[in-house]
C-alpha cells in the first residue's frame, strides 16, 4: 500500500512536467495536447492596429524595402543595385555605372514603394473586414487575389532592378560582388 502512495503521489507532480513538455513540443509543431493551453505564436499581436503586419514589417513595405524578394537573382549572379552602389569603389564602378545602378535603384524604389503602400492599404482593408465580423468566402477570395497579385508586382519589381545590374556590371565585376557578399568560397 505504501508502495502504491508513493507511485501515485511521484506520478501526480511528475504529469505537470510532462505535460508542459508536451505543451512545449506541441506548439513548436502547431498542435495542443487536450486540456492544455498553449500560447500562440501571434498573443499579444492582437493588440497591434494592423493584425497581418508587424510595425517592421509597415516600415519596409512603404520604403520599399527588398525583403529578400530578389533572393532568386542575387544568389545566382544578380547583383542588387542598393548593395553595388554600397559597393562601388571595392567593385571598381565607372560613373556611368554608377550612375546607372543609381538610376535602377531610384526606378525600382519609386515602383516599389508605391506598391508597397498599396499593399498595407489593401491588409489594412482585410483586417477590417475580419474586425467587422462580416468576413465571407468571397470577399476573403477577392482580398487575397489583390494582395496576391501586388505582392507579385512588387517581387518583379526588385528582380527587374537585379537583371538592370546584370546588364550595367561586367562579368569580373558581377564575380566580385559576388565574393564580397559572400556567395562564393
Amino acid at each position: 500500500m505504501r508502495m502504491m502512495t508513493f507511485a501515485l503521489a511521484a506520478s501526480m507532480t511528475m504529469a505537470p512536467a510532462a505535460l508542459a513538455g508536451d505543451g512545449e513540443r506541441c506548439a513548436k509543431h502547431g498542435s495542443q495536447p487536450a486540456g492544455i493551453g498553449v500560447a500562440s505564436p501571434y498573443a499579444g499581436e492582437q493588440e497591434r492596429a494592423l493584425k497581418s503586419l508587424s510595425d517592421d514589417e509597415i516600415k519596409a513595405f512603404r520604403s520599399g524595402a527588398g525583403m529578400g524578394l530578389a533572393k532568386p537573382a542575387e544568389l545566382n549572379h544578380y547583383p542588387g543595385p542598393k548593395h553595388a552602389i554600397e559597393l562601388a569603389g571595392d567593385l571598381r564602378l565607372s560613373e556611368e555605372q554608377l550612375a546607372a545602378a543609381r538610376r535602377a535603384f531610384d526606378a525600382m524604389n519609386e515602383e516599389a514603394t508605391t506598391i508597397g503602400q498599396q499593399i498595407v492599404v489593401k491588409e489594412e482593408s482585410l483586417d477590417r473586414l475580419f474586425a467587422s465580423g462580416h468576413a465571407n468566402d468571397d470577399a476573403v477570395v477577392a482580398a487575397t487575389l489583390e494582395l496576391g497579385a501586388l505582392h507579385g508586382r512588387l517581387r518583379a519589381a526588385h528582380l527587374k532592378a537585379h537583371i538592370r545590374m546584370r546588364e550595367i556590371m561586367t562579368a569580373e565585376q558581377i564575380a566580385a560582388y559576388d565574393t564580397l557578399r559572400g556567395y562564393t568560397p
